[in-house]
């Protein structure tokens, strides 16, 4: 096992961070298990170009790998970024 079960939730990594749940907040870990960006949005969707669209209550964004937001979206739905362009 690369990394020991610990969290609630996990998701298929993704440009080296993979996404983790604890106590229904997500957040990212990088591959040795290490949480790189803490768990604090109640959604989140896997990096593409960099960036990974998150939810937290009635906000959306995108988010670099630092956690820091990039934008934030003024529209109901995002679909990811593909070609570092937001959809």
């Amino acid at each position: 096992m690369a990394i020991a079960a610990q969290f609630d939730g996990a998701r298929p990594f993704s440009e080296g961070l993979g996404a983790i749940a604890i106590k229904h907040k997500w957040g990212y870990i990088d591959s040795k298990g290490d949480i790189v960006i803490q768990p604090q949005f109640d959604t989140v969707m896997p990096f593409k170009d960099r960036l990974a669209y998150v939810i937290v209550g009635r906000t959306s964004g995108y988010i670099n790998k630092k956690g820091h937001y990039v934008w934030r979206t003024t529209y109901d739905v995002a679909d990811g970024v593909y070609e570092g362009y937001a959809n």
